[in-house]
């Protein structure tokens, strides 16, 4: 099997993995945890800042107890919200549920305290496996109607609830009791600083590319990495003993998140500067603007939930090969004698350069050692970041041949304020995915447009037209507006669409020109055209060249945008004699507001309120819209027109003339015919140019 038939393996079961209950809930309660880690880590900054600043020994001393004293409480947080989240997903009471679990590590800690080094070492890791074995465990208890105290019908649903876990959770606890009692058996035989001087005689040549090997894995699989090793970072911390002449073992959790982990996790400062330098996709340029300034403190879940790197086969290697590269070069380094560090704790949001900085002891050299791991990160990644463009560029890309563009798959943006962001993440890709295939099945397909006819109620001449867009496919079929429309949005190109069709109805005005025949054409123009500057520009360049002929249909959805920009564009049309029309008016954005505070010219109303003019209140609410736009001066299309009881429906609502559009009249036509069908009304432009 080949190594890239090995990235692409994982695609079928990872998504599986990745929103398995387990996973979120610890991607997310620990997530939850960050807030609550900045803040206690803070104070063992301050410390170490007093302390070097040479101020009172006793303001370092209370900064860092301080510090020390949330790191104690720091796993009961952990278990709480990982807790808390699993009985969301099993439906399960959040909030007993997660003090439930809480209440669990309670005797837990009497067990452990007969070993204290070992109750240090395990603490962590026994408060995210607790919540993980005790909350399925509940939710299966929870379900058997004996161990339920209050039936239903008694007391308020809190009250029941919180009563009906009274019972899963005593025989939850016990048996978590007795398994961590049975566990605890054997682990007592192993003596923690047995382990210590394990780790110590260990080389950290071999020790130190481990763990970068376990933190990269575990974070791509939404892990927090530096949590899942925890016990061994501390017992590192804490080794008593010379090791081969040095004063201290070389690798430690200050070394780590210093000149391994420079950025966060991965050494991903060097990826932000390898996709600053690499990558021409505006969304990933932007989003390694946005993670920098966290990045400088080594915090990376901007980048870690945005690009993705989690569960993201295309970027493991150098996620792991950046850090790793970092390890064997500042191991090296000490081995060379070039870098020296001191024995000192520095928290690891301590800022990129002056981390470096303090821990070699007050010398620019750690700092710029520093920043050759960095240029040494992007040198990893670059290559990666470059494959990923090409990728996206040749093997996500697909052509439209009859509208010579090109749709590609964008890039996703961070959101780390979503729910849950890798499902969500996992979630959008698939609909990105499905959006792809139906651009595929389009590559071939022929793009033209078709011109519905618009008469007026009582003239009955033909006074314009709406140009659509129409799809024929290989095997001559139509495919529906809505079926390929949602799949052009999905792969953002609705701006490149209606540049298309803009361009489609003035070559048609042009060739009706030609053979001495005019007729308004009205197109459908999408919000991003007009909110975007350059695309609006682009927009009134092609219509401009129409003489006023093509006017601009935009849905009511469209108004709920940016007003200001809104009003900008809709001055430029109506600069170059453009009209504005409002489609669909009625289909559930609809607001009476809309008709006052923007210059619009045209009202196109929903076919919905012709069909419900069979009864009373239609008619009554059909009436009213027709006397209301006549009294605000704009005129009115009425769309899906069919028979002559809605054309009677119509007089009868209203002794105003409005334009009507709908298989009454005539269905959507190629231009050619459109102009045989004017001319058969007697259009007067028409006749005088004959």
């Amino acid at each position: 099997m080949s190594v890239l038939a090995l990235f692409h393996a994982p695609r079928a079961w990872l998504p599986k993995v990745a929103t398995a209950r387990p996973m979120v809930a610890i991607r997310e309660g620990l997530l939850w945890t960050l807030p609550f880690l900045l803040i206690s880590t803070l104070f063992l900054l301050l410390s170490q800042i007093s302390r070097m600043a040479g101020l009172p020994v006793q303001w370092s001393n209370t900064l860092s107890s301080i510090y020390w004293m949330l790191r104690d409480i720091l796993p009961w947080i952990a278990s709480i919200s990982i807790g808390y989240i699993l009985a969301t997903l099993y439906r399960l009471p959040p909030l007993p549920t997660a003090f439930l679990c809480l209440s669990y590590l309670l005797p837990i800690d009497s067990l452990l305290a007969a070993t204290p080094r070992l109750a240090q070492t395990l603490s962590f890791l026994v408060a995210i496996l607790t919540p993980l074995l005790c909350v399925p465990l509940i939710a299966r208890l929870h379900n058997i109607r004996w161990l339920k105290l209050a039936p239903r019908g008694i007391a308020s649903s809190a009250v029941r609830e919180t009563l009906n876990l009274i019972l899963p959770g005593a025989v939850t606890g016990l048996i978590l009791l007795l398994l961590v009692a049975a566990a605890l058996a054997p682990l007592r035989i192993l003596d923690p600083a047995g382990l210590q001087s394990w780790l110590a005689d260990m080389p950290a040549v071999v020790l130190g590319p481990v763990l970068v090997l376990i933190n990269s894995i575990a974070w791509f699989f939404g892990i927090h990495g530096n949590y899942l090793l925890q016990p061994i970072l501390d017992m590192l911390d804490h080794l008593p003993a010379l090791h081969n002449g040095q004063h201290h073992y070389p690798i430690s959790r200050a070394m780590l998140f210093t000149f391994v982990y420079t950025g966060g996790s991965g050494a991903t400062l060097g990826l932000i500067l390898a996709i600053l330098l690499c990558s021409s996709q505006k969304a990933l340029r932007l989003l390694a603007l946005l993670s920098l300034p966290t990045a400088f403190i080594n915090i990376n879940e901007i980048l870690l939930f945005g690009v993705p790197l989690i569960l993201n086969p295309w970027l493991l290697a150098p996620f792991i090969l950046a850090p790793m590269a970092a390890m064997v070069c500042t191991l090296g380094a000490l081995e060379m004698g070039w870098l020296t560090l001191m024995p000192m704790q520095l928290p690891f949001s301590t800022p990129v350069l002056f981390n470096a900085y303090a821990l070699s002891g007050s010398s620019w050299s750690g700092a710029v050692f520093q920043c050759f791991l960095i240029v040494l990160s992007a040198i990893c990644y670059a290559p990666f970041i470059r494959r990923m463009e090409q990728r996206r560029h040749l093997g996500q890309s697909v052509h439209i041949k009859s509208m010579d563009i090109t749709f590609t798959r964008l890039q996703e943006v961070s959101q780390l304020l979503t729910r849950e962001p890798v499902s969500q993440a996992i979630l959008r890709q698939q609909n990105k995915d499905a959006a792809m295939r139906d651009m595929r099945a389009l590559s071939h397909a022929e793009f033209y447009l078709e011109f519905q006819p618009q008469v007026t109620l009582h003239s009955r001449l033909c006074t314009g037209c709406e140009a659509l867009l129409r799809i024929r496919t290989p095997d001559g079929s139509i495919l529906s507006p809505a079926r390929f429309l949602q799949s052009l949005h999905e792969a953002s190109q609705m701006t490149e669409v209606d540049l298309w069709v803009a361009r489609q109805a003035l070559q048609q005005y042009h060739q009706w020109r030609a053979a001495g025949f005019t007729l308004p054409i009205s197109i459908n123009v999408s919000g991003a055209t007009l909110l975007d500057p350059a695309a609006l520009e682009h927009l009134a360049s092609i219509l401009s060249r129409a003489e006023g002929m093509i006017s601009v249909e935009l849905t009511e959805e469209t108004l709920i945008g940016d007003e200001h920009a809104l009003h900008h564009a809709f001055r430029r049309l109506h600069d170059i004699g453009a009209r504005i029309y409002i489609d669909d008016f009625g289909t559930g954005y609809a607001a009476l507001s809309h008709l006052y505070r923007y210059d619009i010219d045209v009202v196109k109303l929903d076919r919905s309120f012709i069909l419900s003019s069979d009864t009373d209140k239609g008619m009554q609410v059909l009436s009213g819209i027709l006397n209301l736009c006549h009294g605000l001066q704009l005129q009115v299309v009425v769309e899906g027109v069919e028979t002559t009881e809605q054309i009677q429906a119509l007089r009868t609502a209203s002794a105003h003339d409005m334009g009507i559009q709908g298989w009454y009249f005539s269905k959507s036509l190629p231009g050619d015919m459109l102009r045989q069908f004017a001319q058969k009304r007697h259009l007067p432009e028409a006749s005088a140019l004959e």
